[in-house]
């Protein structure tokens, strides 16, 4: 679900609590046809429009950006031998309780080093908020090259975030095709001027890819549309991207901001493999 539908989606929700949509933009002062286009998923309110309706429905701005929040089937029973699964998320709620202080729920920006991009680093809009006790996340990521015009990384990742002693591990899905797998580990130590790092294993276009990359808290007076318009493809000497960020992961640093994993195919032909006859 596109940022724009999920807002929409979450709204007419909400306005449902409300009784009716006329009642809730009256209250709300906002024009009937103004309202309809946000109920529309055609446009997305102001900044100022936004807090407003947070306020009126007692509502983080994250929640609206992740969409309607579906109800919860019902548990189904466990094949034998995987009841330790149960075990395993109540202790995943015991943790993540007790992490919340330390990864609170908002919004954040993902950094990564992007292949055939040099110069360039990919800003994802990350939203973190607490679900049934479990800490769970959403990214948003979508990058165009800025010479071939053609997308380089999409996606909208849904995920748990696992937290441990030592760091915070984001496993998530991209619901957009390919489907791809992503396994991010933050350090829970590591902070440099409000940004953590860590290292992400997930797949591009072509190839599977192991990168740096780098969680920055986004002030809470920036709101999700103004930050995603702030998400994308990013010079790495652009102002807005924190020094600590440019320089640890930086592609052109080599394989201390990137290591990516080459396909075998295009290995056929190194040392390695003709070494041991492959």
């Amino acid at each position: 679900m596109e940022p724009y539908a999920a807002f929409a989606g979450r709204l007419r929700d909400l306005c449902q609590t409300h009784g009716s949509v006329a009642a809730t933009a009256r209250s709300l002062n906002i024009n009937r046809q103004q309202f309809a286009k946000y109920l529309s998923g055609y446009t997305l309110p102001s900044a100022s429009t936004l807090r407003k309706i947070c306020q009126f429905f007692d509502v983080a701005e994250s929640d609206l950006l992740i969409g309607p929040k579906q109800q919860e089937p019902e548990p189904a029973r466990l094949p034998q031998g995987l009841e330790p699964l149960v075990t395993l998320f109540e202790e995943l709620k015991l943790s993540a309780a007790a992490a919340q202080n330390d990864l609170k729920s908002g919004l954040y920006y993902n950094y990564f080093a992007v292949g055939g991009a040099p110069g360039f680093l990919l800003r994802a809009l990350t939203a973190i908020r607490f679900d049934n006790g479990i800490q769970t996340f959403c990214r948003f990521s979508r990058a165009v090259d800025p010479q071939s015009a053609s997308v380089v990384a999409i996606g909208k990742h849904h995920g748990y975030v696992l937290p441990s002693q030592h760091d915070f591990a984001f496993i998530g899905r991209n619901k957009l095709a390919p489907h791809q797998m992503s396994h991010l580990v933050i350090e829970r130590g590591e902070v440099i001027g409000g940004v953590r790092f860590g290292l992400a294993l997930t797949r591009s276009t072509s190839y599977s890819i192991a990168v740096r990359t780098a969680l920055e808290a986004i002030d809470s007076s920036t709101s999700w549309k103004q930050a995603l318009k702030r998400s994308g493809l990013i010079k790495v000497n652009d102002r807005t991207i924190p020094a600590a960020i440019a320089a640890a992961i930086n592609p052109s640093n080599g394989p201390e901001g990137s290591l990516y994993i080459r396909r075998v195919d295009l290995m056929a032909n190194d040392e390695m493999f003709s070494k041991y006859n492959l």
